[in-house]
């Protein structure tokens, strides 16, 4: 659950990095696994703007699910799209990403029951509060772990120590 807001200009590169190694490392250890990838920014039109990029050329998604939400264990087509990230404008600090865990956890086609189900989220902001009208989709903190942990997905969070952290406690399952 990748950010790509324009805050991420620093790290952006050095995560798509970090990330393709961590996949190249795990189809060595013969694991038998599948990826999905969710991107995210923010919404658009919402709070007279304020909340994402309001210059169309922005790309900004409140969040992007690909391949249809289908896993796919062959790193190459995962690659392709962690190679084709590109920064967005964003707009204001915290984003989208109550909507683009929701997301993740509703649309992706989790295999069963038996497998195990991570999420990574990847982001140096914090989600939008709860009740804020930037949150469009009207998410909030207690559903998205209610729903982490109804479907048995652990949540890994990699960002930075600027009280993201703190907004996230408990989130992991």
């Amino acid at each position: 659950v990748f950010d790509t807001t324009r805050s991420m200009h620093g790290n952006l590169c050095k995560m798509k990095n970090v990330t393709m190694d961590f996949i190249n490392r795990l189809n060595s250890s013969g694991l038998d696994y599948r990826l999905g990838l969710t991107e995210f920014d923010d919404f658009t039109g919402v709070c007279g703007g304020r909340c994402g990029g309001i210059i169309p050329e922005c790309g900004d998604v409140p969040y992007k699910i690909y391949n249809d939400g289908n896993l796919v264990s062959d790193p190459s087509a995962f690659n392709s799209w962690i190679q084709g990230l590109r920064l967005h404008c964003g707009g204001d600090p915290p984003e989208s990403i109550l909507a683009a865990l929701s997301h993740t956890i509703n649309d992706q086609k989790w295999r069963g029951n038996d497998a195990k189900k991570i999420a990574i989220l990847i982001s140096d902001s914090i989600p939008h509060h709860d009740g804020d009208c930037c949150n469009a989709e009207e998410d909030t903190l207690p559903e998205v772990q209610a729903a982490l942990i109804s479907k048995g997905v652990t949540l890994y969070i990699i960002g930075e120590d600027s009280g993201y952290g703190q907004v996230l406690t408990g989130w992991a399952t």
